[in-house]
């Protein structure tokens, strides 16, 4: 791994990818190892390759890549780079976006810019360079991004200073000198006095740095020229024909050039955008022997959520709003399992599986929630319980929820072990807002199966509406401990970490895991705004 860092560092990331798939031999759970592959290869221009190291450092980390303080973070903005190069720019975004809320640094912030840009949201991507420029007022390469950001979104007289001020920092500076000239020359606002003059000015600036593309921003150059000093190549022409036996007697007229479109290099309206490489120093960091946070370089790994289906035969919950997070009028929406469906005709018994789960500390002045902790009921009359279920099940479909909660009732009475009829109470008493009433009805159900994802969301849920704010957590935080990849687990237990609780740190930690899941949740943008106000200064 040293000898492959020493190569990366040198610039020669096909010999350190080779050091870092001995080491991989070597330390196969070693997530670092193949953090470092994926970035020497992805240097080395092998993507597909650099995917495959990223997904395996990801699989060997887990839950801990979650947390801003496990050094394993840094994958985010190392699979976000990845997902620019391969054009996969809205993970790209998700994933830089999910980093640099925690890690505000020059490279951090320009990387997703970058990515705004690329997804079109113009405004973003210039905010998010400003912050860049903030972080590091003398970069070049950040003020002539600004500038193409600027004329993207329609402001050429912002553009132009950001290009001015970028050949402030850097006066041989190529691509700024050339995106200033074909601003004045193609962009230039009304209000602008002599554009075409400043325009000719700036491509001679330009061409004095001998470029590569000389001879296509000749012709514009000379173009320019005759339009606006006719009787400069007027006289070159006549003593050209002198030296060639042609008589001056006739009338001169200058030569027509065609206008070129200048290729090299463009992006929008011929504007040059060349982003870091990897070799600049504004290339991703890479990890340290003495550091345990080492930003590196992507690979998609955004899964949209889909709802589960489910096994059991409940009645919807009807979501309220939610406590909001603080510093962001923010109220995402708490979702529920769908569709109804019937009752099973045998219950599922279960045990919770014995995991360490994060500890909901108690917080004073939330109110706490005393368990009845029932035990499992005997089963009863089963097959005339459900035929009065299947009446009251009725009832609730057509939400008659009184003569339903009466039926549920009657099958408890038949059929004590009815898991179905405990739960459909629940969520009954749910429904109508008295969720202090629907609690003891989960208990029951959760008795019977404590695997049931239904009944211990709604559980958590009505706790939560109940105002019973940590012990809704514990129970959520039971809930996604079976099932990491229910959504709705995660959003609520953010919702609650963030508002009653105050701790946005655990907060933060679910809401990433909202935007993992599903990148494009109705609820995203607003989770976005949240996690950036609440990052670190």
């Amino acid at each position: 791994m040293f000898k492959g860092e020493d190569l990366l560092q040198a610039g020669k990331p096909k010999e350190a990818a080779i050091q870092f798939e001995q080491a991989t031999q070597y330390l196969p759970a070693e997530w670092r190892a193949w953090n470092f592959l994926g970035l020497a290869r992805h240097r080395a221009g092998d993507l597909e390759g650099a995917d495959q190291a990223y997904q395996k450092a990801v699989e060997l980390v887990g839950k801990r890549r979650y947390s801003s303080s496990h050094p394993s973070f840094v994958l985010y903005f190392n699979m976000g780079r990845l997902n620019l190069d391969r054009e996969r720019v809205v993970d790209a975004q998700n994933q830089l976006h999910t980093y640099a809320t925690e890690e505000q640094n020059f490279i951090s912030m320009f990387w997703l810019a970058e990515a705004f840009g690329r997804n079109g949201h113009w405004p973003q991507a210039e905010l998010t360079l400003q912050s860049a420029i903030k972080l590091k007022p003398g970069s070049a390469v950040a003020l002539n991004r600004l500038g193409v950001v600027q004329l993207q979104a329609k402001k050429p007289e912002e553009a132009i200073t950001s290009f001015l001020q970028a050949l402030v920092c850097r006066k041989d500076f190529g691509e700024a000198q050339r995106n200033l000239a074909i601003t004045y020359h193609r962009h230039a606002p009304a209000e602008l006095e002599n554009p075409a003059e400043l325009a000719l000015q700036a491509f001679k600036d330009y061409l004095a740095l001998e470029p590569v593309d000389a001879d296509a921003v000749e012709l514009i150059a000379d173009e320019l020229e005759a339009k606006l000093h006719p009787e400069h190549l007027a006289a070159e022409s006549a003593a050209t024909n002198l030296l060639s036996g042609v008589s001056t007697n006739a009338t001169l007229n200058p030569p027509v050039i065609p206008a070129s479109p200048i290729k090299p290099h463009v992006v929008g309206p011929n504007i040059i955008v060349r982003a870091p490489s990897a070799g600049t120093t504004n290339a991703p960091p890479i990890m340290r022997r003495q550091n345990t946070r080492m930003p590196t370089v992507v690979s998609p790994n955004s899964a949209t959520a889909t709802k589960p289906s489910s096994s059991e035969n409940t009645v919807v919950i009807t979501p309220s709003t939610p406590a909001t997070p603080p510093k962001k009028a923010f109220v995402p929406l708490a979702t529920t399992e769908k569709p109804l469906v019937r009752g099973a005709k045998n219950s599922i018994t279960a045990t919770l599986p014995i995991k360490v789960r994060p500890k909901v500390p108690d917080v004073p002045g939330i109110a706490r929630y005393h368990y009845t902790r029932p035990v499992r009921p005997q089963v009863g009359d089963n097959e005339r319980a459900r035929k009065v279920f299947d009446k009251a099940y009725h009832h609730h479909k057509l939400n008659q929820l009184d003569e339903a909660i009466v039926g549920y009732r009657e099958v408890l009475v038949l059929d004590p072990g009815f898991q179905q009829a405990h739960l459909n109470s629940a969520i009954a008493y749910h429904s109508r807002g008295e969720f202090k009433k629907a609690l003891p009805s989960y208990e029951l159900a959760l008795a019977i199966n404590p695997l049931s994802k239904i009944s211990r969301y709604g559980f958590a849920q009505s706790l939560h509406r109940g105002e019973f704010y940590v012990d809704a957590a514990r129970e959520f935080e039971k809930l996604i401990e079976v099932y990491d990849t229910y959504l709705p687990g995660h959003l609520e237990l953010a919702i609650i970490y963030a508002g009653k609780l105050e701790m946005p740190g655990r907060a933060k930690v679910h809401y990433r895991r909202v935007l993992e899941l599903n990148p494009q949740h109705s609820e995203a943008p607003v989770i976005r705004d949240w996690l950036l106000a609440n990052s670190r200064p």
